[in-house]
């Protein structure tokens, strides 16, 4: 009896098969060279890591896991200056420009939207790994 396509994923969930997800790291990485050599951008990527079902042989993957870190580029000397640029070059969306928290973290926001070249990308901060004491794989 032949499976009917509805049976072969859950609903829901994105399947990521295992030549896409390495694209996509390879993407991810080509996009965290670019952002550090963007002087415009307020962070600079130090780290991306691979973790949970991508450091398995599996061939299909419920999602592609990365953790990123990141570090200031600015000093307290050249803040204001790197501030002004940044909002010139990436201007917020109107809806993140009304809420005060979405102002605030809006060039740590832009700097995720930019490293998460696709869908199926579950994103996470290097420190969840790092309390969960998950293996990893450091990609860039």
């Amino acid at each position: 009896m032949a499976m009917d396509r509805d049976e072969e994923k859950p609903k829901g969930r994105p399947q990521v098969r295992r030549a896409r997800a390495d694209r996509l790291i390879a993407q991810m990485v080509a996009e965290a060279e670019a952002i550090n050599a963007d002087a415009t951008m307020i962070h600079t990527i130090t780290l991306l890591a691979a973790f949970g079902s991508y450091l398995t042989d599996k061939e299909v993957l419920g999602d592609l896991d990365v953790a990123i870190q990141f570090k200031p580029r600015w000093t307290p000397e050249n803040f204001d200056a790197l501030k002004r640029q940044f909002a010139i070059d990436h201007p917020m969306p109107p809806s993140t420009r009304r809420d005060y928290f979405g102002r605030m973290f809006w060039p740590e926001t832009k700097l995720r939207r930019r490293i998460k070249v696709g869908r199926g990308i579950s994103l996470h901060d290097f420190s969840e790994l790092e309390i969960l004491g998950c293996p990893y794989r450091v990609v860039f």
